[in-house]
């Protein structure tokens, strides 16, 4: 497993990207209360709108109400002009004086004039209705453009304010995606380390094993002219290495069955070597060994247990 480097100059780097999370979070907590009063205002905004909407929609209904009532005193009056006119003037004054007492001509020329007159006064008192609700129109319609103004401003800095928090959202998922890789990085330099200094205890305590073990065996001559093998120049791994070494082949590189490492056929070939094991020099064995071991363990052994492998 690779070496991460430094604890302090990582650690740095995670205090960092937490810290930048941290503000990113208070950002987007600020600007969701923000979302919150703007939506308040919003539908504020939306329900006076709506209001002047409906006070628009009845002031125009009255103009029309008054337009048509206006018409109709209209057609009235012409209808009585008209009347009156025909009545006073189609029939001389003479022959009403003739077949009549003079009364019925009177009168009902009062009561043309008498209607008339009513009929302009509510003419002038609607004239003048239309006018004051013309005017209210007018405001009306003012109030309404000023609402939906205001609705579509504050729509307007709902959106904008949406779209920072669902930036600063992204921001804040790549800040916790790179924060996560540093910490797992962090964990696997410590284990790193944590492995490194086990191994190293376990190769002293193999160290120690492997010497006693040497005073207290006898080398056989097979054994010593394996040893002897050693390709100059080249330094077998001790500790814990040389202890295996012993008990799998008593230190003979060229033992049959595997080298000195005693490696089965398949293993050996899943490590990429080629041929018998115990036929590849002394360093390919041993760094086939170190690839194994890091690859599956100790356990590919069974005397490392005895040697001191934890």
């Amino acid at each position: 497993m690779p070496f991460l480097g430094g604890s302090s100059a990582l650690g740095g780097t995670i205090d960092e990207k937490r810290a930048e999370a941290a503000r990113l979070q208070t950002q987007i907590d600020v600007q969701a209360e923000r979302i919150a009063a703007l939506d308040r205002q919003f539908d504020s905004a939306r329900d006076k709108a709506g209001q002047a909407d409906a006070a628009v929609s009845q002031a125009r209904a009255q103009l029309t109400e008054a337009d048509q009532r206006m018409a109709q005193i209209g057609v009235r009056l012409s209808s009585a002009a008209v009347e009156a006119y025909v009545q006073g003037s189609s029939v001389s004054f003479l022959e009403q004086l003739a077949t009549t007492d003079g009364k019925d001509l009177s009168v009902r020329t009062q009561y043309f004039k008498t209607t008339a007159s009513g009929q302009r006064d509510a003419l002038d008192a609607l004239k003048s209705a239309r006018e004051d609700l013309s005017l209210k129109r007018s405001r009306l319609e003012q109030a309404q453009q000023s609402a939906r103004s205001a609705a579509s401003a504050v729509d307007g800095q709902l959106e904008a304010v949406a779209k920072a928090e669902s930036n600063q959202r992204n921001s804040l998922a790549r800040v916790n995606g790179e924060l996560g890789q540093l910490l797992r990085e962090e964990q696997a330099r410590r284990s790193a380390e944590a492995l490194r200094v086990a191994q190293a205890a376990a190769a002293a305590r193999a160290g120690a094993a492997a010497r006693a073990a040497v005073r207290v065996s006898t080398p056989s001559a097979s054994a010593s002219a394996g040893t002897a093998e050693v390709s100059p120049g080249h330094t077998p791994p001790g500790g814990l290495w040389t202890c295996i070494r012993q008990r799998e082949s008593s230190g003979n590189y060229r033992s049959g069955g595997g080298g000195a490492y005693q490696f089965r056929p398949e293993t050996w070939e899943s490590l990429g070597g080629t041929g018998r094991a115990e036929d590849a020099d002394p360093a390919t064995q041993d760094a086939m060994a170190m690839r194994l071991q890091q690859r599956s363990g100790w356990s590919q052994w069974t005397t490392a247990r005895g040697c001191g492998a934890g």
